[in-house]
């Protein structure tokens, strides 16, 4: 038999088809298939690296904190608060935005994330390649901010939303072993650190 479409069928093919997505109560425009510049989520908000950042002790290991200058809301009420960030929060941010953009061909427009290095041939504690790299993110963010797809995009805005009190809240458990206790402190500062 012949199948023959309904004049409903033709009109999603033709016109594609309708909803809406939110985001913290706001309406954002479709971000792969819209052709028009979305507006941004936060049009004041604005970052940048300081120039220094902060080696901490996680378990056995050390790690690299980059520090970010936050800037947001309107300029009579604007709010500045800075974030600590692993190269591993930027290359998930880079993950969840090119995610947003796959198949598109704004993809081509993201700026390549800085690149991985083996810590085996390369230390990472070291100033040289620390501020490096400190250049590389604050090249990475700034272009990303001059995109109004990716300023747009719920996962580019929430990097920068401002840590609550509540997601510095822990819990301990007390034990009559002190090897208990601290694995569960060892335990704590890997969590906080993923």
């Amino acid at each position: 038999g012949k199948v023959t479409p309904s004049l409903d069928t033709i009109s999603q093919i033709t016109k594609g088809f309708k909803y809406d997505c939110e985001f913290e109560g706001q309406k954002i425009p479709e971000l792969v298939f819209d052709t028009q510049d979305p507006e941004p989520l936060r049009p004041n908000l604005k970052a940048r690296l300081l120039p220094s950042a902060m080696i901490k002790k996680s378990g056995e290991k050390k790690v690299v904190y980059y520090k970010i200058e936050v800037i947001d809301g309107d300029p009579l009420q604007k709010e500045t608060y800075v974030l600590k960030k692993r190269f591993s929060d930027f290359e998930q941010l880079d993950f969840l935005v090119r995610s947003s953009f796959s198949g598109h061909h704004l993809q081509s427009n993201l700026p390549a994330k800085p690149a991985k290095s083996v810590k085996l041939w390369t230390d990472h504690l070291e100033k040289r390649f620390v501020h490096q790299r400190r250049n590389e993110l604050n090249r990475y963010i700034t272009k990303l901010f001059t995109l109004d797809k990716v300023r747009a995009n719920p996962d580019f805005v929430a990097f920068f939303n401002k840590h609550s009190e509540e997601d510095d809240f822990q819990v301990t458990e007390e034990s009559d072993e002190k090897d208990a206790e601290k694995k569960l402190y060892e335990k704590t500062l890997a969590k906080k650190d993923e």
